[in-house]
């Protein structure tokens, strides 16, 4: 297996800024409950975790979009519809590991508490955010909160699996899935899962109001030389502009992370710019053709 670099072309761009801009409503449960509808921009909301998830010493290695969402961003076909909004959080920091914080100490007294309740209060805290005249947080608010909002909560602690998963409810079917991975034995169970979009550049304060335009960033978004297209939304296919005689293409999976916007002239050449995807190839024998279903 190799890798190799590919870049998002305009029109992904502007796709994953339709996914991660428009704002989507997320509902209490039971809809009965005393606490509103939130309105939140998925963008604009992981900033929020990722900038408190560095307030409180978290280290954060990447965030990714990926699952049906991903998948969206990176097919040609106009009939693709996702659900969820997944997210992907890269963490460094052992999820079973202790640490000192502060957050909503009732003193500002540091007192130790396990990561995964700390990365729990920090979302919670990034919703209550949205909530007009909120009161007192309180622990008792705080776990109201998350319970009202979360339509899953769940830790996965093994020897060779570590991970945690927040789903942020909305009624209308697209909710947004925050799953934070330390380890993880199986990093899909579906081929489409296996689609990965780096966000961490374009969640950035320099790039995040370029994101809503474009054209804006067209000079900085390479393809290098690649073709991409899709199977059904499963496999990707890569075919390098230079071997368009061969009968056969490549079988890939990977991740794929937006440039940097560092100015760019149009003499630079693009190998030597950040890559903005890193496909794994698996190369298909001469006797092998890919066929759709």
């Amino acid at each position: 297996m190799h890798s190799s670099p590919v870049y998002l072309t305009l029109q992904q761009i502007d796709k994953l800024r339709r996914v991660l801009t428009p704002t989507i409503p997320i509902y209490p449960s039971p809809p009965t409950s005393t606490f509103p509808t939130l309105h939140i921009t998925p963008r604009d909301f992981l900033r929020r975790v990722l900038l408190k998830l560095n307030e409180h010493s978290i280290d954060i290695s990447g965030i990714r979009l990926y699952g049906g969402a991903a998948s969206y961003v990176l097919v040609k076909d106009s009939d693709f519809v996702y659900r969820d909004i997944d997210i992907l959080f890269l963490v460094k920091t052992p999820l079973s590991s202790q640490q000192q914080t502060t957050l909503f100490s009732s003193n500002n007294e540091p007192y130790l508490c396990d990561l995964w309740t700390i990365i729990k209060y920090i979302v919670s805290s990034c919703l209550i955010e949205h909530i007009p005249n909120a009161a007192t947080c309180t622990q008792y608010f705080i776990s109201s909160v998350l319970d009202t909002y979360a339509k899953k909560n769940i830790k996965i602690s093994s020897e060779q699996d570590s991970w945690a998963l927040l789903s942020l409810q909305n009624l209308l079917g697209q909710n947004l899935e925050l799953k934070f991975v330390e380890n993880i034995k199986r990093q899909w169970q579906f081929s489409v899962d296996s689609f990965q979009i780096d966000l961490k550049s374009v969640l950035s304060d320099k790039n995040v109001e370029q994101l809503s335009n474009p054209e804006s960033i067209t000079k900085k978004v390479q393809t290098k030389s690649l073709v991409i297209d899709a199977i059904n939304g499963i496999t990707i296919l890569k075919n390098k502009v230079q071997d368009q005689n061969t009968s056969t293409s490549p079988i890939q999976f990977g991740s794929f992370s937006p440039t940097s916007l560092r100015k760019m002239s149009e003499h630079d050449s693009p190998i030597n710019c950040q890559t903005l995807a890193t496909i794994t190839t698996i190369p298909a024998s001469k006797n092998q053709k890919c066929k759709s279903n």
